[in-house]
């Protein structure tokens, strides 16, 4: 598994999965115990996304509809978790590119997500992948895995200190440039921690 997400409303902390083939369900229980049981992942179906090595890299709690979304990995969807403490999963896949190309199906394309508040939106900090891709649950907003979240790429800007839909930073072609990201609550902005990147990415959610 990769990282962890409190659903607050159930009290129930999934595991989401990296390279195991179930959800990791923690139940705390009163006087420091735990239910931990493992939800199937993918029953009766996707059952090569299930196998994939690194599918997703954290979560991301929707605090309207209490839905978790986890970040694609090497995955080729994004996962959805439903907000009733089912494990209940849905599997959306990912747009296409601004040029109609398709996002590659491997490569550590993204590593963490962050919310922001404001909008209700997620944006996938970037490793491989050259855009960053923002979900946002709330058309549908049910907090059901099945209904997808609305998804959009935004490619990264061509210079630094340039911006390109809200992002301000370099645009490395390379591997690995951030890793996680983190959002200021005084400015509204989110950055993107550099890996191997040599700048920091500034997205502003309100472009």
């Amino acid at each position: 598994w990769s990282g962890g997400v409190l659903q607050p409303a159930t009290g129930i902390i999934w595991g989401i999965p990296g390279n195991a083939e179930h959800l990791l369900r923690i139940r705390p229980l009163e006087g420091g115990g735990a239910d931990i049981t493992l939800a199937p992942l993918l029953p009766g179906s996707g059952t090569s996304e299930a196998a994939r090595e690194q599918k997703w890299f954290g979560g991301v709690l929707d605090f309207v509809s209490g839905a978790i979304f986890a970040m694609p990995l090497n995955a080729e969807h994004v996962l959805a978790i439903s907000a009733d403490g089912s494990g209940t999963v849905g599997l959306h896949a990912l747009p296409t590119t601004a040029s109609g190309s398709s996002v590659p199906t491997a490569g550590d394309k993204w590593r963490g997500g962050v919310l922001d508040p404001v909008s209700g939106a997620i944006f996938a900090m970037p490793c491989n992948a050259q855009d960053v891709l923002r979900l946002d649950p709330r058309p549908g907003g049910s907090g059901d895995a099945a209904t997808p979240p609305a998804m959009t790429l935004l490619p990264l800007p061509t210079a630094a200190e340039g911006t390109t839909a809200g992002i301000g930073g370099s645009a490395p072609t390379g591997t690995n440039k951030w890793y996680g990201g983190v959002h200021d609550p005084v400015t509204g902005l989110i950055f993107g921690i550099p890996e191997l990147a040599d700048h920091v990415l500034r997205i502003d959610p309100a472009c």
